[in-house]
């Protein structure tokens, strides 16, 4: 059963934040990344981290390119700022802006259907149904008898056609269980500073790189429990005792010889 506790980690978010961010018209991907850059961020008590899209792809579940195509309106947007951009062979430095003040949010509000959000006009998307809805004047759309003419919905249509595909394994991609993701030396030593331990990080690290992060037969699922458990076996150690060397035995002349030297 988890148990996640909050003494072993946690991300401080400013509540002014959270309240600003709700409002934006994002879709679940694109908080998957938000949330993963808050992770490394935040979550390690800085501004800014570098990280790749190959990193995101693997701490949300999300495919590689799917991110590629879902950080785009985040940076767009202003929401999410480079610090230093991607080279070949180097991450980018990216960075939270949390002078919500200065977000874009009008430029691009892309659901997950792919459809745009609301604009400042007050006219909203499209429906379920595909049809528009009410706009300021009042002016209502297609009417649920359905007027003559009306088809199926291109976003009903579309979610069919996703849900086929995903049945064969070609859809969307869809959040799946958290994949382990291991960690840096940098995090190992953190968290081992944190819980005052004393356990040697590059030590912990070697030892289950050589064993490929596996725990018997099984997959590692969260590092920092193993850290612990090191630390358990560590304090219930018995100190070991040290011993002397063996002195080598006298032979027969030194016997003699001592044996005068007491009878004199």
């Amino acid at each position: 059963m988890a148990s996640p506790q909050k003494e072993n980690g946690f991300t401080p978010i400013a509540n002014e934040i959270l309240e600003q961010v709700v409002k934006l018209p994002l879709n679940g991907s694109q908080f998957s990344i938000l949330i993963t850059i808050w992770r490394y961020t935040y979550g390690y008590n800085r501004s800014k981290c570098e990280i790749s899209q190959t990193f995101i792809a693997k701490a949300t579940g999300i495919s590689r390119s799917h991110i590629s195509r879902e950080i785009n309106p985040l940076f767009e947007m202003e929401i999410l700022k480079y610090i230093r951009k991607p080279t070949h062979g180097k991450s980018g430095v990216i960075a939270f802006n949390k002078d919500y003040d200065k977000w874009i949010i009008n430029r691009r509000g892309s659901t997950e259907s792919g459809t745009s959000g609301s604009t400042e006009s007050g006219t909203s998307g499209s429906t379920e149904s595909g049809t528009s809805g009410s706009t300021e004047s009042g002016t209502s759309g297609s009417t649920e008898s359905g007027t003559s003419g009306s088809t199926e919905s291109g976003t009903q249509k579309r979610k069919k056609e996703r849900s086929k595909e995903s049945i064969c394994g070609q859809g969307a991609p869809t959040h799946t269980v958290k994949p382990f993701v291991p960690p840096s030396i940098q995090e190992i030593e953190e968290y081992c500073t944190q819980r005052q331990n004393n356990i040697d990080a590059q030590k912990f690290l070697d030892f289950y790189e050589s064993k490929g992060w596996m725990i018997g037969k099984n997959k590692m699922k969260n590092w920092k429990a193993s850290v612990r458990t090191w630390e358990s076996n560590s304090k219930n150690e018995k100190p070991t005792q040290k011993r002397e060397p063996k002195k080598p035995e006298q032979t027969e002349e030194e016997k003699e010889r001592i044996k005068r030297l007491r009878n004199q």
